[in-house]
């Protein structure tokens, strides 16, 4: 198995990643209002400060993106029905201003979820997070229930990331051709899938209900969770009062 990705320790439990993830997410999707968003946009750059995140590999996958998150914005931009700023008649197409906003908003929406998903893979270990979905769980993810199984085969899965993250860099920058690279990616992935199988036989993996229930919430856990209910707080204030100004 490769190295795992070099991250800091956090200072939080993984169940606070997971609510703080959350508790982005649901109003990022809802919300209109751009001091709203603000205040979440100033809740995700904190937590990337927290943890020491850079900024470069979040670029990167931007650029991975940049043709979905241009194609969405075209899309908004010209099929948006409303106050015609611009437009081209032979076409039938017209940029509105309506159209402007939504795809601001589209794109905002965007890579906020792309910064949240990579802020929490970044900070957090996969297993550690499955491990704190299971203690959320609680008795549903018991050893012989069906969620159990689930969180089994999610820590597996997960913990299956980091090694594809770091392959896919060398698969991308390697000598050969592409069917080549391809063909050496999919055997290592195997030996990798046959490495982690074994080791869940063998037992030496740990099980997720038993990382749960070593996991402890701390003081700091308490001060970032107010913190983030303050944010939301404020910001659902700041939604509600534009929306009834």
């Amino acid at each position: 198995m490769l190295p795992r990705l070099d991250r800091r320790a956090s200072p939080l439990d993984p169940r606070t990643h997971l609510l703080f993830a959350l508790a982005l997410l649901l109003p990022l999707f809802r919300w209109e209002r751009p001091a709203a968003l603000a205040l979440l946009a100033v809740a995700g750059v904190a937590y990337g400060l927290l943890h020491h995140l850079p900024p470069r590999p979040f670029l990167t996958i931007l650029r991975f993106l940049r043709a979905l998150l241009l194609i969405t914005v075209a899309l908004n931009l010209l099929l948006t029905p409303g106050h015609v700023l611009i437009g081209v008649a032979p076409l039938h197409l017209w940029i509105t201003r309506e159209g402007v906003g939504l795809a601001l908003l589209t794109a905002v929406r965007l890579v906020g979820a792309v910064w949240i998903a990579h802020a929490l893979y970044r900070a957090v270990e996969p297993e550690a997070l499955v491990a704190g979905l299971a203690r959320l769980a609680g008795r549903l993810a018991a050893p012989g229930r069906r969620l159990h199984h689930a969180v089994v085969v999610a820590s597996l899965a997960l913990g299956f990331l980091p090694w594809f993250a770091a392959h896919l860099h060398t698969w991308r920058d390697g000598p050969l051709d592409l069917d080549g690279r391809l063909r050496r990616l999919i055997t290592a992935g195997e030996q990798e899938i046959t490495a982690r199988a074994a080791a869940a036989e063998s037992g030496t993996l740990t099980d997720p209900t038993t990382a749960a229930a070593a996991l402890r919430l701390s003081a700091a856990d308490g001060l970032f969770t107010l913190l983030v209910v303050a944010t939301v707080t404020a910001g659902w204030v700041l939604e509600i009062g534009a929306l009834q100004g």
